[in-house]
């Protein structure tokens, strides 16, 4: 196809357009140009065609909006359990800290009983405060034969047990609750 010839611009035509559209107006009518692409035919829409699309469109803005909203929530939520983790783990921290002074308060009792109960202070205090001396010979006492027999033939019954001697909480119980009957 061949486009068709121009007719010549007049120096006076030429003038008020721009640069560009002058030189193609001036140039020579023997260049041939492209010809512009075509435009396809318009045609009318069927009324039913735009209404599915229209509620294409509104489904698919509902499901984003839908969507996006779902993803929200579940950032909040994560972020409100996050906050609830970091409490419940300060309030734990707290309580740890309170277990391990106890249990430093605790050892340090023990110390304080076990250098109360030594035999050496035991000794100390009872020369110190007490004024008591040891003795200068020990003498061991024992009973005559006589004496032996006749606290063998009385009556013998089974000792009351004491916390010493008792190996368990069901054996002591009894035993202390008489203490505070008394």
């Amino acid at each position: 196809m061949v486009a068709p010839a121009r007719r010549p611009v007049r120096h006076a035509e030429a003038r008020h357009l721009d640069p560009a559209r002058r030189q193609a107006a001036t140039a020579p009518a023997t260049r041939r140009q492209a010809a512009p692409p075509r435009r396809p035919a318009l045609r009318v829409v069927d009324p039913k065609k735009v209404a599915a699309a229209n509620a294409r469109q509104r489904r698919a803005r509902l499901v984003a909006f839908g969507g996006g909203l779902v993803l929200v929530v579940s950032l909040l939520a994560t972020a409100a359990s996050h906050a609830l983790l970091v409490s419940g783990q300060a309030h734990l921290d707290a309580l740890q800290g309170r277990v391990d002074e106890a249990q430093a308060r605790y050892s340090r009792a023990r110390l304080q009983v076990a250098e109360l109960e030594a035999p050496e202070r035991i000794v100390r205090e009872a020369q110190e405060r007490l004024g008591m001396v040891p003795p200068p010979r020990v003498t061991y006492l024992s009973p005559s034969g006589a004496v032996a027999a006749e606290v063998g033939a009385g009556d013998v019954s089974e000792p009351t047990p004491t916390p010493a001697a008792a190996s368990g909480w069901a054996q002591v119980k009894p035993y202390l609750a008489t203490q505070r009957a008394r």
